[in-house]
């Protein structure tokens, strides 16, 4: 699955429960569309705080870096907005900076559990997998559903994170099949 790292905090942003940033500012255009994983990088922007609280009237969220803290659908691009028109922003998002490529998000989940993973600048895959078992009722409710490795651990066993609702599992290697997309 696609990932993209973001510099803290705006990372973070992403997943808060109100005014939750649903444009990513960047210097070009993509035509990429679908999920896609958020990971916090270890670069720190101290110009976020004042821009986040004019948005949120609250301080930005915690959050370490090097890990993926979730999944959003990138689902838009929108065209940078003339300089000189200071307001209004875009109509659609007050996270949209002035001369900035608008990368437009929805539907955020937030994992349990952040997955520690070494970022890279932009878009690169981060190995999926699915599960396959479906012997009891338990693992029937997991069968086919994607997810990520948090960890590895101890007699074939582990930690996996689902990308649908970020529900974390451990489990049995085997019980994993890589993905194809």
């Amino acid at each position: 699955m696609r990932c993209l790292t973001v510099h803290r905090p705006w990372a973070g942003c992403f997943f808060r429960s109100r005014f939750a940033k649903d444009v990513e500012n960047r210097g070009r255009i993509t035509h990429v569309r679908g999920p896609l994983l958020i990971h916090a990088g270890l670069a720190y922007d101290d110009r976020a705080q004042v821009f986040i609280y004019r948005i949120t009237r609250d301080n930005p969220p915690e959050n370490a870096g090097g890990f993926i803290l979730g999944k959003v659908e990138l689902w838009d691009c929108v065209p940078p907005t003339n300089v000189e028109s200071f307001d209004p922003p875009l109509p659609c998002s007050p996270w949209h900076e002035h001369g900035a490529w608008g990368w437009r998000v929805r539907n955020p989940v937030r994992f349990q559990e952040p997955i520690p993973y070494k970022g890279s600048q932009g878009f690169y895959d981060v190995p999926t997998y699915v599960y396959v078992w479906g012997n009891n009722e338990k693992r029937l409710g997991l069968k086919g559903r994607e997810c990520v490795v948090l960890k590895r651990m101890k007699k074939n066993s582990v930690a996996v994170i689902f990308l649908d609702d970020g529900h974390m599992e451990i489990t049995s290697r085997n019980a994993l099949r890589r993905s194809r997309t």
